[in-house]
């Protein structure tokens, strides 16, 4: 009996596979702010230093260090560059895209009285982007040991075929792509009875993670500044994903060709607070903390797949459009713990250093119509601590400044894991001009990366490493005024 005819009805009783895993857990949870141009530009080390919008985000104590009111606005371009090798093969593709990397508004109110401890009171509400996600990935490369079709009949093992997976397993099935085994209606195999394919995948990504902040900061007798947060983050991800296996060499009977896409929407919002002091024991010299509580998302996605085989004469072209899955899940990020200290030298040098610590094996996925509980064992055994340094410095030169940053991110995989120990560093620099009531800062940031990639994995099955290189290029500039 030809598979087509198996009725919806059955297919309606089968549980949808879910999208959600490990990977967006760690996808909202990793986060590289960029913000306004001098924050960037010192490799967003402004704990201890404050009076920067962006800092807000990481420690709201910042907001204390203000004297006046402040407007800024911060637009930029950002370059990503991606770097594919598989099997021997190399490609590169590249993409651009406008950035909004801060726009917020500070009030400042001063208490001049000297009987007063209470010198100034500020209150601040804005935007700061804290992720990106623009990026283009074309990988490519001819395998003649191996197929996707090898990992969907592991992916099927074990399932009668009206219970097979509404996204990966049944369209590989329905397409005629796997077959199954002929003594046990529970096993599979690979349609293919030689292999060597060219196989290609095409990664479109768009999207970032911005926060809208709202905070209070205090001046204490010049010394002890206090901040407190709250923000709304914003998350918009989508991805598409197409894949493709062709036998151009003619070595497998009665097969050309089968293509899949996968189509990724994801949009939601996350809740967090913040808290951080700064302390100034003398005019050259401050300490900072801060800690961010996790931050609660609710998200909401909807995740599709189309899969397109064709061959010679048996079966011709199939095709095989999935559901679309809508569901709705949340996820609980990590805490955040972060330390400084920047000095003050000379009235014209500014040093200044962070630290920071967060811990993605504790984060959490959750749904009310269906439990986590391997993906959250996934998290828990995959991702561990994580410890994050940033430094800048400024040197004043009149009403210019010059500035320099650098930043370190440890791997958030754990030792075993294939991209344990791809800790990536981050290089920026700019200059700076301001007068009493205006300024204007411009900042370039540069970070590269390199990470093993699999075009499918699991179940026994991987495809060839590829050897994935990301560089990014970011220009930011930042307007303000001051009143």
């Amino acid at each position: 009996m030809k598979r087509y005819i198996i009725t919806a009805v059955i297919l309606s009783l089968t549980l949808g596979a879910m999208a959600q895993n490990q990977v967006d857990a760690l996808r909202y949870s990793w986060l590289n702010p960029s913000g306004t141009a001098r924050f960037s530009s010192m490799g967003g080390a402004f704990g201890s230093l404050g009076a920067d919008f962006s800092s807000i985000s990481q420690n709201p104590a910042g907001l204390g260090v203000y004297r006046s009111s402040e407007l800024t606005i911060s637009p930029g371009m950002m370059y990503t560059q991606t770097n594919t090798s598989y099997i021997n093969n190399s490609e590169d593709d590249f993409g651009y895209n406008a950035v909004l990397g801060n726009l917020g508004y500070v009030g400042t109110v001063k208490f001049d009285s000297k009987s007063n401890s209470l010198k100034n009171l500020s209150f601040a509400f804005g935007y700061n982007q804290l992720q990106n996600y623009n990026q283009y990935i074309d990988i490519k490369g001819y395998n003649d040991n191996g197929s996707f079709t090898n990992y969907m009949a592991a992916r099927a093992d074990g399932t009668y075929a009206g219970n097979l997976g509404d996204f990966y397993e049944w369209p590989s099935y329905y397409t005629y792509l796997i077959n199954p085994n002929n003594t046990d209606t529970t096993a599979y195999i690979s349609a293919y009875d030689a292999y060597g394919t060219d196989q290609k995948q095409i990664i479109q990504r768009q999207g970032n993670v911005g926060e809208y902040v709202f905070a209070m900061g205090l001046n204490i007798e010049n010394q002890l500044y206090l901040g407190a947060s709250f923000g709304v983050q914003d998350v918009n991800f989508s991805q598409e994903v197409f894949y493709e296996e062709t036998d151009s060499r003619d070595v497998i009977t009665d097969f050309n060709s089968f293509n899949y896409t996968e189509e990724l929407q994801t949009d939601g919002t996350g809740y967090n607070f913040k808290i951080g002091a700064i302390f100034r024991p003398v005019d050259w010299l401050r300490f900072s903390a801060a800690m961010h509580t996790p931050t609660f998302y609710n998200l909401h996605e909807e995740y599709s797949t189309v899969f397109v085989s064709d061959f010679d004469s048996t079966h011709k072209s199939s095709s095989y459009h999935s559901p679309t899955n809508l569901h709705n899940y949340k996820l609980t990020s990590p805490f955040k713990a972060q330390a400084g200290l920047a000095a003050v030298l000379f009235n014209s040098t500014i040093l200044s250093v962070d630290y920071e610590f967060l811990n993605y094996g504790i984060s959490k996925l959750r749904a009310n119509d269906y439990a986590y509980d391997i993906e959250n064992d996934i998290i828990s055994e995959s991702y561990g601590a994580a410890h994050n340094l940033r430094a800048g410095v400024e040197y004043k030169l009149g009403p210019i400044a010059f500035r320099g940053g650098w930043a370190y991110f440890s791997s958030p995989y754990v030792d075993g894991q294939v991209n344990a120990g791809t800790d990536f560093m981050q290089y920026s620099g700019g200059i700076g001009f301001r007068s009493k009531s205006f300024f204007l800062d411009l900042a370039y940031v540069y970070f590269d990366r390199s990470e093993n990639y699999f075009l499918y994995e699991g179940y026994g099955v991987s495809s060839p490493p590829v050897d994935l290189n990301t560089t990014r290029h970011s220009v930011l500039a930042t307007i303000g005024f001051r009143f």
